[in-house]
């Protein structure tokens, strides 16, 4: 069952939810002129968190001497690496035995075997504290379920260099799109609300695009985020996941969700203004295909579901995990990205 979100003042962005529990995902937001069904879209987003669910089905536990020289257990997984807090159960599963796998392809198309326990989501009694729906995603055509999950990962390691490296993020105010200006003016109308893009730099050559909503009254701050080759495309992604985490939080707050001590938005205001740069980041196009990014971000594909489309895991053992807890471990890639202090704990909330 698909219902309609509140407006709350912004109209012209319709918002709508595939309801399968409290959660206010699966959801999606698009704008009127962008000519997209997002009734088709938060569907797509109801069959990727229902797959998710359901990956544990392709967990295997036979191994023998052929499979076993594909097994990885990336070090930096560990939970005893550099976060602020740790689980007992997440220390004793790393230092078990646990043969529960899930196989993966690379971008040779190569078998590799995974624990099950951080590369898809698992239930929660055999599972890890850390584990999110990161890299899932759904689509008609396989190869563009494969691009939207590793933009997804890639966008997620860009925002915790931001977050826990101060990444200097770059002010964007240039595009090519009349739809765009006509999105900024229209969220901006009548100055209750101020909304500013920034982009965060990667070796990937891809634009990774942040939107920042701020208002004067809850919530003060919204974020959105969006990774794509095409930085006109970035950004309306970006725009549109943060009207939709503005009326996320809305609509939290409203039905008594929300935990307002983890919103954190006065230090993620004054983390924007420590690392912003007033100007333009050069970028440099890149031209890598999926399995040139695949190879260069060391990510790994499962296909989840092919009934319907195409649901897929994207798992990296090269980039950072998203960090909505503390426990997470923080990868060696993360500590590198700036020689600037290492901020423990998880993401703001958003």
């Amino acid at each position: 069952m698909q219902i309609k979100v509140p407006d709350y003042g912004l109209p012209n962005f319709l918002t709508v939810r595939d309801v399968i529990n409290g959660s206010f995902r699966p959801v999606a937001t698009k704008y009127i002129g962008e000519n997209k069904n997002v009734s088709e879209d938060a569907h797509s987003e109801y069959l990727e968190v229902q797959d998710a669910d359901l990956s544990c089905k392709h967990v295997v536990t036979l191994m023998n001497r052929n499979t076993s020289y594909y097994v990885h257990r990336p070090i930096d997984m560990h939970p005893c690496w550099w976060n602020l807090n740790k689980v007992s159960s997440d220390v004793d599963w790393y230092n078990s035995d646990d043969n529960r796998y899930v196989k993966f392809v690379d971008w040779n198309n190569e078998v590799h075997f995974f624990p099950a326990a951080i590369s898809i989501v698992m239930p929660k009694e055999k599972g890890l504290s850390w584990v999110t729906y990161s890299g899932y995603s759904h689509d008609k055509k396989l190869g563009k379920a494969y691009l939207k999950a590793i933009y997804e990962l890639i966008e997620r390691d860009d925002f915790a260099a931001w977050w826990h490296k101060s990444l200097n993020i770059y002010l964007v105010d240039d595009w090519d799109s009349p739809l765009i200006s006509e999105m900024m003016a229209y969220i901006q109308e009548g100055k209750k609300r101020r909304c500013q893009l920034f982009q965060i730099p990667n070796e990937w050559g891809l634009y990774t695009i942040m939107c920042i909503i701020e208002s004067s009254i809850f919530p003060q701050i919204s974020i959105g985020l969006g990774t794509n080759s095409i930085k006109e495309s970035a950004i309306i992604h970006a725009i549109d996941e943060c009207v939709g985490s503005y009326k996320g939080l809305l609509f939290e707050a409203f039905h008594g969700r929300i935990n307002y001590s983890e919103l954190n938005s006065r230090a993620v205001a004054k983390h924007i203004i420590k690392t912003k740069v007033s100007t333009t980041f050069s970028n440099s196009i890149s031209n890598l295909n999926l399995e040139e990014l695949m190879k260069n971000t060391e990510t790994f594909f499962a296909i989840i579901n092919s009934q319907c489309g195409y649901t897929v895991k994207a798992f990296s053992t090269k980039l950072q995990p998203e960090t909505l807890v503390d426990t997470t471990p923080l990868t060696s890639r993360l500590l590198l990205r700036t020689n600037r202090p290492l901020i423990k704990g998880c993401m703001p909330f958003w």
